[in-house]
């Protein structure tokens, strides 16, 4: 196989794609420009448009030109000598290129259209590609490969616009199987789907680095490291964010059996086999409850639980100053969540980057009125698997375009703990501090904290430790940590729900028949 550079090529591009760039060519495009960071993969579409039966163009070779180097034919891999020594770039494409009967793929052709370029080299180039477009004088087919968008308005109605998909499952099977030489049968259809987002060569570097690790492509930790190359894929964005969730998990949540139990059965739905038996991927669920009682918390235990990368969205870096900028932003921000689906994306304290969805803020010429609509649609709409997590503290903010279904499978209502989530809570904290206190211990101390969230409790455990720590200073030697030094932060704390009792009724009131408890 390794030898056959068409059968190489056919097997890293879906059929779909081929036969779109053909169906394009075949009526009369002289002028495609193919959306990808895949230069490779470009190439090998050039080639196939070339070979495929339904061609009707009568192409006889594919070639790539750079402005760097001299053309090379595809298929053989052979350098040509340029017909022409023009000085100008422009002038040696039209002496090299218009009259031949080829597909040529030009890979930086964009850059002529920089402000950077000198002019007259730009005016060229449109020129050129004004003849090409004509059809008049050549049977040429260009594409213009590259990851930038930018088209001159003189050739918007010349120039097809496609974009090549990234990878899918058959072609991450077939990568996975050629740099690793493991049999697809040893390949876990759950590592393939964390691999999808990834272009060829990031994919092809990811499975190398799990087999190396693990020594198979299959079991949570090789697709745990593939998932963590997906990091790489989002860097560039200004609103999304790789979070890093380290060891956390479902178990130290504590409490909230109902949310517990739901992921559980909405994990089934993961599977792209699920698809066959008509289930569709989990939408997602809306944490709406007291601030501090875990709700992200439970985000990060999800990512980790379904062992998807977490991406934390801030909407308030969507916002832009020029006109169409938010919405663009919007756009860029859930096509990458997109790509690197299956995933887990976490909008914390949603009602705050809406407000003003309503339609209240005229402030902002109604731009948060459309970013949300595009977001309601996006979430209604999307097919990919992308799990939205998101956290509100208020529902006065929160517009009910949001709330209805189909937003989200589920809302939950996020309560202070009760007394034995409490004892489990300070168990939890104390453990993972390296300090174990009996059953009775904690339950004393869940008896004296009606009313505290789990945020409260982490704090006071937290200073409890402090206050254990000074009283060893004091008497240069450490004694055992105990309820007594949490029961003096205890006893100096005033819980939010004294301190905002009034606001946390209101919310209790309106979840009692609007939401799904997340406690058991």
């Amino acid at each position: 196989m390794a030898n056959n550079p068409r059968k190489k090529d056919a097997s890293l591009l879906n059929d779909a794609t081929i036969l779109k760039a053909v169906e394009l060519a075949n009526a009369g495009a002289r002028i495609i420009q193919v959306r990808s960071h895949e230069r490779e993969r470009v190439r090998q579409l050039a080639q196939a448009i070339v070979d495929h039966p339904k061609s009707t163009r009568g192409f006889k070779h594919a070639h790539a030109w750079t402005a760097s180097s001299v053309p090379v034919r595809l298929d053989n891999g052979k350098n040509l000598v340029p017909m022409s020594s023009e000085p100008s770039i422009a002038k040696q494409l039209i002496a090299d290129v218009r009259n031949t009967f080829d597909v040529w793929v030009f890979e930086d052709f964009h850059h002529f259209f920089s402000p950077q370029i000198d002019f007259t080299e730009t005016v060229q180039a449109i020129d050129f590609l004004r003849v090409v477009a004509s059809g008049k004088e050549t049977a040429t087919l260009i594409i213009i490969s590259g990851a930038s968008s930018s088209i001159p308005n003189e050739l918007l109605k010349d120039i097809q616009v496609i974009d090549l998909p990234l990878p899918d499952l058959p072609i991450l099977a077939h990568i996975a199987s050629e740099c690793t030489g493991l049999p697809s049968s040893k390949i876990d259809e759950e590592t393939l789907d964390a691999a999808r987002g990834l272009t060829a060569n990031e994919a092809r570097r990811a499975f190398l680095k799990a087999w190396q690790s693990t020594g198979k492509l299959a079991g949570r930790e090789s697709t745990k490291l593939i998932s963590q190359e997906k990091a790489q894929a989002i860097r560039g964005s200004n609103s999304l964010e790789y979070f890093d969730v380290g060891d956390c998990n479902l178990g130290q949540v504590g409490g909230m059996e109902n949310v517990k139990k739901w992921l559980q059965k909405r994990k089934i739905g993961l599977k792209p086999s699920a698809r066959k038996i008509g289930l569709e991927a989990p939408k997602g669920m809306l944490l709406l409850g007291v601030q501090g009682c875990g709700k992200s918390l439970l985000a990060k235990a999800v990512s980790q639980e379904w062992n998807m990368p977490l991406l934390r969205f801030d909407i308030g870096k969507v916002m832009g100053m020029w006109l169409g900028e938010s919405e663009a932003n919007m756009r860029a921000a859930l096509q990458v969540a997109e790509a690197v689906s299956p995933c887990v994306l976490w909008i914390d304290e949603i009602e705050k980057s809406l407000a003003g969805s309503n339609g209240t803020n005229d402030r902002d010429g109604g731009t948060t009125v459309r970013i949300f609509g595009s977001l309601l649609t996006w979430m209604q709409e999307k097919k990919e698997t992308v799990f939205v997590v998101a956290t509100a503290n208020s529902v006065l903010n929160l517009p009910p375009e949001l709330l209805r279904k189909g937003r989200f499978d589920e809302i939950f209502f996020v309560d202070l703990p009760d007394e034995a989530t409490r004892a489990s809570i300070f168990d939890i904290h104390c453990r993972r501090r390296g300090h174990n206190l009996n059953q009775a211990d904690l339950i004393q101390l869940a008896a004296g904290t009606d009313g505290f969230s789990g945020a409260e409790i982490e704090s006071c455990v937290s200073e409890g430790l402090y206050n254990w720590a000074e009283e060893g200073m004091k008497g240069n030697s450490f004694g055992k940590f105990g309820p007594s030094h949490i029961q003096t932060a205890i006893d100096e704390t005033r819980p939010l729900s004294v301190l905002m009792g009034e606001s946390i009724h209101a919310l209790r009131k309106w979840a009692a028949d609007r939401a799904r408890p997340a406690a058991g």
